[in-house]
């Protein structure tokens, strides 16, 4: 993980604000370039890519789910298409304007039996 990420994320889970280069948390959201890529909300922490399947958007939402506790989960780029993965197995193909919760991934560990 790189250190912005480390750095920014941690700021995230502990509700305080940061900024470094070009992303930035209010401490219940984080953007980068701008773009809202992961938040806070009445029904837990989600994440989207806002468009970008870029490799620093992916970076920076899987350190968010690693300090979560999701360490096995993640998004990878395979074949051109953004995909969420467990334990670097494809779990399902998603768009790059998706968001996804941290619940939805409990939910889905549970229907495909991943742990």
């Amino acid at each position: 993980m790189r250190k912005v990420t480390r750095e920014i994320v941690k700021a995230f889970r502990n509700g305080k604000a940061k900024s470094i280069a070009a992303t930035y948390t209010t401490g219940n959201e984080v953007y980068l370039h701008q773009n809202k890529i992961a938040w806070r909300d009445y029904d837990g922490v989600k994440f989207n890519m806002c468009g970008w399947g870029t490799v620093t958007t992916r970076e920076r939402i899987n350190g968010m789910l690693t300090e979560f506790g999701y360490p096995y989960w993640g998004i990878s780029q395979r074949k051109g298409k953004q995909c969420l993965v467990y334990k670097a197995k494809v779990v399902e193909v998603i768009e790059t304007r998706e968001t996804i919760s941290l619940r939805d991934l409990d939910v889905w560990e549970r229907e495909y039996n991943l742990a």
